[in-house]
């Protein structure tokens, strides 16, 4: 089910809402709650902290039409509620490499001297 509402709502995002801040905006995954009463996304946003803020508030302006369109695309007598919420795991995780490749960079460049 989880994989279903995902693939639902990264579809509805790119075709039928026309919001510009949610344009850099990328679902990573979705969970849902046992009783299927609540479904949390995770997403990332490509840019800086204005643009997060402006896809947070863009996404809270739009989930009750998604969660709408996910119950008529999913036939379910409950839908679940949607709630988003940022992962910045994927920012975390091109820090890390960018200090890996400083590294590299300064042991070549002592192994060179």
């Amino acid at each position: 089910m989880a994989d279903e509402i995902l693939r639902l709502v990264a579809g509805m995002l790119q075709g039928e809402v026309k919001d510009f801040d949610l344009s850099a905006v990328t679902l990573i995954r979705c969970e849902v709650s046992h009783d299927l009463a609540e479904a949390s996304l995770r997403y990332s946003v490509l840019g800086d902290e204005d643009k997060r803020r402006e896809a947070a508030d863009a996404l809270g302006r739009v989930a009750g039409f998604l969660q709408r369109r996910v119950g008529e695309s999913l036939g379910l007598r409950q839908t679940p509620h949607l709630r988003f919420s940022y992962d910045s795991s994927q920012v975390e995780s091109v820090k890390l490499q960018e200090l890996f490749d400083q590294i590299a960079r300064e042991r070549d460049n002592d192994a060179k001297s």
